[in-house]
C-alpha cells in the first residue's frame, strides 16, 4: 500500500493490507503478519483490534478473535462498525445467543446500519428463527438496496423456510443484478444449498474459487455451511482453499 511506502508506522494502514490479504489474496499467513504488526505498532486502536479479531474468527480461532473484538469495543464503545463486528464474530464462533444481544447493541447504536441487520438475520435462522431472521434481512435490503449479500442470505433462509418460489425468484433478481454489477457465485450457491440442490450449489462455489471471491474467507467457519461439511466437495474446496490447521 502506498501509505506504507511513506510511513511503514502507520497502524491502520497494515490492519487495512491485512484485510486486503486475508479477503482477496488468500494469504493467510501475510494476513496475520499485517493484522499482528499493526496491533504490534498501536494496540489503542480499534480498527487494528477488529481487525486481527476478524482474521482469527475467519481461522477458527475464536477465543482470540473474540478476546481482540472485546478490546476493540473497549477501544470504540459506541461505533455500530465495532459492535456489528463483535457480533459477527460470536455468531461465526456459534455463540448465538450472545451474538443477538450484542448485535440488538448495535442496531440502537445505529438502527440504520444495514450489516447488523444482516448478521441479526444470519444469528437468528440459526436459532431457528425464522421468520425474525427474514424480517432482519429485509430490513438490511431497505437500508443497502443494491446488496447481493443481503439478496442471498434473504433467498438462502426462504429456502431454508421451505418458501421455494421466493427463493427461486431471488437467484432470478441476482441473475437480472448481475447484467449490471458484480453478483458473487457464492451467493447462489448458497442458496441452491438450502434448496438442497447440492450439485448447483458446487457448481457454484466452485466458480466462486476461480473467481476467487472474498467470501470464501469464511468457507471454513460460516455456520450456515454446516450441512454441507460431511460432502466430499467441501474437504476438497478446503483443502486448496489452504487454510491453517
Amino acid at each position: 500500500m502506498q501509505g506504507l511506502k511513506i510511513d511503514e508506522s502507520l497502524a491502520e494502514a497494515h490492519a487495512s493490507l491485512g484485510i486486503v490479504h486475508l479477503r482477496y489474496d488468500w494469504d493467510w499467513a501475510a494476513a496475520e503478519k499485517q493484522c499482528k504488526r499493526a496491533v504490534e505498532i498501536n494496540a489503542g486502536s480499534a480498527r487494528s483490534q477488529e481487525f486481527y479479531g476478524w482474521y482469527l474468527a475467519a481461522m477458527g480461532r475464536f477465543e482470540e478473535a473474540i478476546e481482540k473484538e472485546q478490546r476493540a469495543l473497549e477501544l470504540d464503545p459506541i461505533s455500530p462498525e465495532v459492535n456489528t463486528l463483535l457480533g459477527h464474530v460470536l455468531y461465526l464462533a456459534r455463540r448465538h445467543d450472545q451474538a443477538v444481544e450484542q448485535l440488538h447493541r448495535a442496531i440502537e447504536l445505529d438502527s440504520n446500519y444495514w450489516f447488523a441487520h444482516l448478521v441479526l438475520g444470519l444469528a437468528l435462522q440459526q436459532q431457528e428463527k425464522l421468520p425474525e431472521a427474514i424480517d432482519e434481512f429485509q430490513r438490511a435490503r431497505q437500508e443497502e438496496q443494491v446488496s447481493p449479500e443481503t439478496m442471498g442470505a434473504l433467498g438462502q433462509a426462504y429456502a431454508a423456510a421451505g418458501e421455494n418460489d421466493k427463493a427461486v425468484k431471488v437467484l432470478e433478481e441476482l441473475e437480472e443484478w448481475s447484467k449490471r454489477y458484480y453478483v458473487s457465485p457464492f451467493h447462489k450457491g448458497r442458496i441452491y444449498a438450502a434448496l438442497g440442490q447440492k450439485d448447483e450449489a458446487f457448481a457454484w462455489f466452485e466458480t466462486a474459487y476461480q473467481e476467487r471471491s472474498f467470501y470464501l474467507s469464511w468457507f471454513k467457519v460460516e455456520p450456515e455451511l454446516d450441512p454441507l461439511r460431511s460432502d466430499p466437495r467441501f474437504e476438497s474446496l478446503l483443502q486448496r482453499l489452504s487454510f491453517p490447521a
